[in-house]
Order: structure tokens, then sequence, then C-alpha cells
């Protein structure tokens, strides 16, 4: 453009306007060859004047020329991309533009072109076809498929609930009974909260890098059932399982929540609703000196065989056979526990004792008596009938007491204790 400015060029200029038809007048305006025609008007004006005119209407039309093609190029980008022969025929036609702008590309980014943009948006156009369609999808079938599942799941674990809640109360029902059977010697019970173990076991898993307090963790195992913790949880309500009598508070149950979700162990979480916390019995035996009812778990080895017979002859009404219960048994808790329950469920059932105590064969009130004899290789019967026949009341005496004189020589020895 400077050279369009030039004195001398200007100078000849001048006399190319004077004289158009001088061959040197054209060879002077070479430079300016581009200048598509003169004013039409006959109005004279000065050269300069022609020059800027001339030029500025250069620089609009190459303006105009590279905004449509920005324009095209734009429109292209948006457009799906092209099959072969048309591709050619586009890159015929921006070719040079193309090739301009690809270079300015490059210059940012080596990498990059207008082939790779144009295929990185074909791959997003897929992109978005296919989430588009996953999400409706999502929408018109899984979301409703899942509420439809979700909603049997629930009905199946009412279901369950309330077959198990059944089976405890019929178990209940059954303890009663014997309660009332066993005169107050014996009481049972199946608690509530069952055998947790399991459950607290599922809790360990679940509270893994969470810093849940253990014993927040064990009164959740301990007073809330699985069933009701999965369900306040999966749905996200922490204040269902708040209890600050129990000590469960709402900032363990929010960690394990959160645990839960970051961890992803919501499988693990739905697993733990199926816990079955199976019904446990406890015995407590009523001690004869203080009168308070023990745990079976802290009596002593003839103390629980004692629970345990007085449980045995008051369930059922099949027979009961029982083998020398004295070698397990105290003796004074033979005459207290086992001979008022003989008595008093005379009739009720029939209960076969092998046995060498006197207590249960005189102070029970055997109705019928088999004494026997054995040697090396075999055993046969001497006698049976009641303690009324002579002859078996003397062989009672010889297999309990030892025979007469042993039994004179206690009942001298004792029998001022017995006044």
């Amino acid at each position: 453009m400077s050279k369009l400015f030039d004195s001398a060029t200007v100078k000849e200029q001048e006399a190319g306007t004077r004289s158009p038809s001088s061959e040197g007048g054209v060879k002077a305006v070479a430079p300016i060859a581009l200048i598509r025609s003169l004013p039409a008007t006959g109005e004279r004006r000065s050269p300069r004047t022609l020059i800027f005119t001339e030029t500025k209407a250069i620089v609009d039309d190459l303006k105009a020329k590279v905004t449509q093609a920005e324009k095209t190029s734009r429109r292209r980008w948006l457009r799906p991309r092209p099959t072969s022969a048309s591709s050619s025929l586009a890159g015929t036609h921006a070719g040079p533009y193309d090739a301009k702008l690809s270079a300015e590309l490059k210059k940012v980014d080596p990498e990059s072109s207008l082939t790779a943009l144009r295929t990185h948006l074909d791959t997003l156009q897929t992109k978005v076809a296919t989430a588009s369609a996953a999400k409706d999808e999502l929408t018109d079938e899984a979301i409703p498929a899942l509420k439809s599942l979700e909603d049997r799941r629930n009905e199946l674990l009412d279901e369950l609930h309330a077959a198990r809640k059944e089976r405890r109360e019929a178990r209940r029902t059954r303890v009663d009974e014997l309660n009332a059977k066993t005169a107050g010697f014996v009481k049972l019970d199946v608690p509530s909260e069952g055998d947790y173990t399991e459950f607290r076991e599922a809790l360990n898993r679940l509270k893994v890098g969470s810093r849940a307090r253990e014993e927040v963790v064990d009164a959740i195992a301990k007073f809330t059932h699985p069933f009701r913790f999965v369900r306040a949880l999966w749905g996200g309500d922490v204040n269902e399982l708040v209890d600050d009598d129990k000590g469960i508070d709402a900032a363990t149950v929010a960690r394990l929540l959160a645990n839960i979700d970051e961890r992803n162990l919501w499988e693990d979480l739905l697993a733990a609703q199926l816990i079955d916390r199976p019904d446990v019995l406890t015995v407590r035996f009523r001690k004869p000196d203080d009168g308070m009812y023990t745990p079976i778990e802290d009596l002593a080895h003839g103390q629980r065989c004692t629970a345990i017979l007085v449980i045995l002859l008051a369930d059922g009404d099949t027979p009961v056979l029982v083998d020398q219960p004295e070698d397990a048994l105290h003796a004074p808790w033979i005459e207290e526990y086992l001979v008022d329950r003989l008595r008093n469920l005379r009739g009720s059932r029939q209960y076969v004792f092998a046995t060498r105590s006197p207590g249960i064969v005189v102070s029970g009130d055997a109705e019928q008596i088999v004494t026997m004899k054995a040697t090396a290789g075999h055993g046969e019967v001497e006698a049976s009938g009641s303690l009324e026949r002579h002859d078996l009341n003397k062989l009672a005496l010889h297999h309990l007491e030892g025979g007469p004189i042993p039994f004179s020589r206690r009942t001298q020895k004792l029998q001022a204790s017995t006044q």
C-alpha cells in the first residue's frame, strides 16, 4: 500500500490521467490495476482523491468476502459429516480458507485441524444421541421397572417379617404354658431382641472407615431390627433410628449412612435387611436359699441339671426316660424339685427312671418298680410290682438303702434330726 502514496507514482498517475492513450501512462498505473473504474460523472477529481476512493472500495470488498467465507465455514461445521464425494467438493470450494484456518488452529494446538474438529463434533453428536436415547429408556422403562421391583421386594419383606413375628409369638405362647407347669421353680422367656450376633457382624462391615462409636453400634444391633434399620437408611431417614434413651444418636447414624454412600455399600446394606435375629430361650432357676431367679449360665452343674429336668418333666406328653439323675442332682433338690414335680404331674405322662435314689422311688411314690441283677454277660429281672409287695419291698430296701442293717443305723443316728 505504501507504493500507492509514493510521490513518483502519483506524478505518473497524473500524467496518465492527462494522456490516457500514452503507453507510458498505462505502464505507470500498472501497480494499481485492481482499480475497477473511474468515477462515472464528468467531475474532475484530484489524483490523490481517486486513489483513496478506489483503495477503500477494494478493502471493503475484501472484508465482505472474508465475512462470507467465515459464515460458510461455520455452516459447514454444523452440518453432518459429508460423504467422500461431497467432502472433496467442499474442500475444492473452501480449500484456501480451510487451509488458513487449519494453520491458525495448529498454532494454538499442533494436534488440531478442521478435520479433527469435525470428527470430534461428529463423535460428540453421536454420544449426545446415545445419551438421549439412554435417558429416554431410563425414564420410560428402567425407573418404572425398578420402582415395581422395590415395591414387590417390600411386600415380600413384610410377609417375611410377619411370618417371623408369628413364629416368635407361637414360641412365647408355648413358654407361657411351660412356666405354668414348672410351678415357679423355673422361668422361661423369649426376649424380643433375639440373637443379634450376625446383625452386629454386618454392622461391622458397614461401619469400616466411618469412625462410628462402638457403643452406639452395639445399641443399634441390640435394639434396632435389621428390617427397620435398612429401610430407614435406604430412604435416607436418619432421625427414624435416633433413640436417645438407648444411646443411638443422629451423628453416628449419619456417619454410617455417609460411609455406605461413599464406599458404595448399598448392596451389603440390602443384604443385611434379610438377616434374622434367631429367638433365644432364656432359662432362670429359683434357688431355694434366697428364692432369687438366676440365669442358668451362672448355675453350678447340678443346679443346671435340676433346672433342665424340671422343664423336661413339664414339657410334652410322651414317655420320659432318665438314667440315674441322682448322679448330677443335689440330694435335697431331688426332694424339693424332682419329687414335687413327679407327684403333681402324675397321670399326665409316663416317667421311667434307672435309679438308686430312695427319694425318687419311695418319696416319688413309684407305681411300678422293677429290680434287676446282672452278671458279666447279661442282666435279668428279679422282681416287679409295687412297694406293697413284701418281696419287692425287701429288694428295694436292699438296692436303695444297702439292706436293713445300714438303714437301721442311719435311722437311729439321724432320727433326732427328724423330731
